[in-house]
């Protein structure tokens, strides 16, 4: 449980500085593509969200390092070594948090996962049951026409169209493996024929594209990093580039980017005097932006015709740009590592020339020693040396655990002697172990106020990972 934590605790620390990292590389390189088009730049987007999930888990490659974990129980001290390999160099950052600190900032980030989750789930259910209360809605022959050939230009099949009173702009649905359009009550009415045009086609690329089922797809991934600041301009980027791409397809069935954008501009003037879509819906609607002014700018600028050779240099440069960003932060792990914790120790001494044999069992009935015993202040560790992995496994690419128990006591200058191997894990193990816990320093145990020489154990866990 403890090494959960601290990979939780560790995954947030590590996003709160490489989420923004790869939002400005994101920021680049979808500049860099916007030439290519808002599809293009639509799944940058999505690269950029993917990379924030993933990245800040994974651990650094090239990495040739150990770290080490005391914990201190009833009968022994547990000293744990880890060690990380890879083909490169590297280098690794710990950072050493004591438990409750690291179980806090999990149980934070575990409230904001949930909280994501439930108004992604919440959304869920407020939209199927939008669909549920709609009403089949028959298009008349004009109106048909118009979509008809909107679903022709896209390619879809299996479409199914929709009224609801609760809305007042068009949205997208999906149920049953069927698009849904749901339109508002007298939709068709209180706009023009052009109007209603660019709207049905919007929503067809929407369809096209299958916008709904791959929102919500990219809602469920972001609520792992919800807790980041940064995953709101994300989330606000993808829908922005989401509606441009859209905008772009719908504009080119239109026949021409002017006439969509007034069209666009005139729906929202009519939008804007009724009610939008319940919050937290999932359903996809023109209007889900907020960046109605940016879509108009792009508008007014008709897409360069950019040649082939132009397009694949682009994409090029985009991947290359975000491979080296990702390189680049996962070549930077940072890991947290309990810091030492305290319990009691039951077998002490005073002679620290030798190791005596263990104390009987405790009666039932207590006695003056067993008195004496329970004011025992343990020994308390101030310094430790990280034990090496031993050169020689490693080369060999040796895989699996090697656990060496030490025994040693704490005299009462707080020095250990007398260390010898209590259970061996290797010879190369072995040695490296005693050569590190020789060096290990601690406060001396205190019995009624004095000094005493203390025995215990120390086991030192080697693993490869």
């Amino acid at each position: 449980m403890t090494t959960l934590t601290a990979f939780l605790a560790s995954y947030v620390v590590s996003a709160l500085w490489q989420v923004p990292l790869l939002y400005l590389a994101g920021c680049i390189v979808a500049y860099i593509v916007r030439r290519i088009g808002p599809a293009a730049e639509h799944r940058v987007w999505i690269t950029v969200l993917l990379l924030c999930v993933i990245i800040p888990a994974l651990p650094a490659p090239g990495m040739h390092g150990h770290s080490t974990a005391i914990t201190i129980t009833e009968a022994h001290v547990h000293h744990t070594a880890t060690e990380t390999t890879g083909s490169g160099h590297g280098w690794d950052i710990p950072l050493w948090l004591p438990l409750k600190a690291m179980q806090t900032i999990v149980v934070f980030w575990l409230l904001t996962v949930l909280y994501a989750a439930t108004r992604l789930v919440v959304g869920i259910l407020r939209t199927r049951r939008l669909l549920r209360e709609a009403q089949p809605y028959a298009l008349q022959p004009n109106e048909a026409q118009l979509w008809r050939h909107s679903t022709q230009q896209f390619g879809l099949h299996n479409t199914v169209v929709l009224e609801s009173e609760t809305l007042q702009s068009p949205v997208t649905g999906s149920d049953n493996h069927q698009h849904i359009l749901l339109l508002p009550t007298n939709f068709f009415a209180t706009v023009t024929h052009q109007d209603a045009q660019a709207a049905l086609a919007h929503e067809a690329a929407h369809m096209r594209r299958n916008d709904y089922r791959n929102n919500i797809l990219l809602h469920a991934a972001a609520t792992v990093i919800f807790f980041h600041p940064f995953t709101l301009l994300l989330r606000r980027q993808l829908t922005s580039s989401r509606e441009m791409a859209c905008d772009h397809a719908a504009s080119v069935q239109v026949g021409s980017a002017h006439t969509y954008r007034t069209a666009l501009l005139r729906l929202a003037m009519v939008i804007a005097q009724g009610r939008p879509v319940p919050p937290m819906a999932a359903a996809i609607g023109i209007f889900d932006s907020h960046s109605l002014e940016d879509r108009l700018k792009r508008l007014e600028k008709e897409m360069p015709n950019t040649n082939t050779i132009a397009r694949y240099a682009l994409a090029a440069i985009a991947f290359l740009g975000i491979s080296i960003t990702a390189s680049a932060l996962a070549l930077n792990g940072m890991r947290l590592l309990p810091a030492s914790a305290e319990s009691k120790i039951t077998q002490p001494v005073a002679d620290s020339s030798s190791i005596p044999s263990p104390a009987p069992a405790p009666s039932s009935t207590p006695t003056p020693a067993t008195q004496s015993k329970a004011k025992l202040i343990m020994p308390k560790l101030i310094h430790q040396v990280d034990p090496e992995y031993p050169k020689s496994a490693r080369a060999r690419g040796e895989v699996g655990k090697h656990n060496c128990l030490i025994a040693i006591t704490v005299g009462t200058d707080g020095v250990p002697r007398n260390v010898h191997i209590a259970r061996s894990g290797g010879a190369e193990f072995d040695e490296n172990s005693i050569a590190a816990v020789s060096q290990y320093r601690f406060k001396p145990a205190t019995q009624s106020g004095q000094p005493v020489a203390t025995d215990m154990k120390i086991e030192v866990n080697y693993e490869i990972f």
